[in-house]
């Protein structure tokens, strides 16, 4: 409160003299219950910031649903088939967006044709090898070579 004693002095002063005092000496006083010390400056500063935050969190926000519909509309590309892995899913899809993003004249089915082209491996067979079991042992009832021959009409080994 010493910032007062320039506009007091020594003695009590009426209104009138308090607000010459005031003025004279370049005081500014505000009504704190009505938040009048909140400097103009701070606030216009802390405005400013706050708007250029929500306008990057907008335009963030806009990017991903953007990527998002991308991403989409990649995917749709594949249609029934399915991709041998998500690491060859997420390789294909990083691959049309770049090429997307170099040449925008394609369309998404254009590029993707030409990232996934004939390439073996991106997508899981449609025809599956077939899993056979094994035959096990075979017992045969010919196991001397002389009994075979026999069956098949030639002479004994074994004379």
């Amino acid at each position: 409160m010493e910032f007062l004693k320039s506009v007091f002095g020594e003695g009590a002063l009426t209104f009138d003299e308090f607000a010459v005092g005031v003025a004279q000496n370049g005081l500014k006083l505000a009504d704190l219950a009505a938040g009048g010390y909140v400097d103009k400056r701070k606030v216009a500063g802390r405005i400013a910031e706050m708007e250029e935050a929500l306008r990057l969190r907008d335009e963030e926000d806009v990017r991903r649903s953007e990527d998002a519909l991308l991403t989409r509309r990649i995917v749709e590309c594949v249609g029934d088939r399915k991709f041998a892995g998500e690491y060859v899913k997420n390789a294909v899809i990083s691959d049309v967006k770049a090429l997307l993003a170099q040449d925008g004249t394609r369309s998404v089915k254009e590029a993707f044709a030409e990232v996934v082209g004939d390439k073996e491996g991106v997508f899981v067979s449609q025809n599956p090898a077939v899993v056979m079991d094994g035959i096990g042992s075979v017992e045969t009832a010919f196991r001397n070579g002389d009994a075979i021959r026999h069956v098949m009409g030639l002479g004994t080994i074994n004379n």
